[in-house]
C-alpha cells in the first residue's frame, strides 16, 4: 500500500521530484491508508529516488550504476590476472546485492551502506583498470585529452555557486538556532 500511494506523488513531481530528503513531508498528503505511523522513507530506494529526484535524478543515478556495472563486466572478460578477476567479481557481487536489497529497504539512506556501495564501485573500477605488473603505464585507463581539462575549469563556477548556496543554508541554520 505504501508503494501504491507513491504513484500520485510521482505523477505530481514527475521530472524533478519533490526534493531529496522531502519524502517524510510530501508523502502524508498522498497516504490513503489509516495509520498513526510516520513514513520517513518509502522502504524502496528506487521509488524514493523517483519521488525525491524525479525522472532526472533517477536517470542520472541509473546511468551511473549501469556504467559502472557494464564497465566491470567488460573488464572481467578482458582481465587475466586472478587477483584482479576476483576483485572484479567481488565488486560486482557486492553492488548487485546492495541493489537487490534496495528493493525492500532504504539502505542507501544509511551512511555506512552508501559509503560501502561507493567503496565497492571504487574497488570494481580500480581492479578493472589497474595493472599489478605494469610495463610502461601503471593503469589501463586512457589518457584524458587536454580539452577535458577546460571542461573541469568551466565547472568551477558551478562548484563555487553550490558551495555558496550550501554555506548559506548552514549559516541560516546557525542563525535560526
Amino acid at each position: 500500500p505504501l508503494w501504491l500511494d507513491c504513484v500520485p506523488l510521482i505523477k505530481d513531481f514527475l521530472f524533478t521530484g519533490s526534493g531529496f530528503g522531502t519524502f517524510i513531508h510530501a508523502f502524508p498528503q498522498y497516504n490513503n491508508f489509516p495509520t498513526l505511523d510516520i513514513f520517513d522513507h518509502a522502504h524502496n530506494d528506487y521509488i524514493e529516488l523517483i519521488t525525491d529526484g524525479g525522472l532526472i535524478g533517477f536517470l542520472l543515478a541509473a546511468c551511473f550504476v549501469i556504467t559502472v556495472f557494464l564497465n566491470g563486466i567488460r573488464k572481467l572478460a578482458l582481465r587475466r590476472e586472478p587477483y584482479s578477476t576476483l576483485l572484479i567479481i567481488a565488486g560486482l557481487t557486492g553492488i548487485f546485492a546492495i541493489l537487490i536489497h534496495s528493493i525492500t529497504d532504504f539502505n542507501m539512506h544509511n551512511g555506512a551502506n552508501g559509503l560501502y556501495f561507493f567503496f565497492l564501485c571504487g574497488v570494481l573500477v580500480s581492479a578493472g583498470n589497474t595493472r599489478l605488473h605494469f610495463r610502461n603505464r601503471p593503469t589501463l585507463l586512457k589518457k584524458v585529452p587536454s580539452v577535458w581539462k577546460l571542461n573541469y575549469l568551466a565547472a568551477l563556477p558551478l562548484l563555487v555557486l553550490t558551495v555558496n548556496t550550501q554555506g548559506g543554508i548552514v549559516k541560516a541554520k546557525q542563525y535560526h538556532t
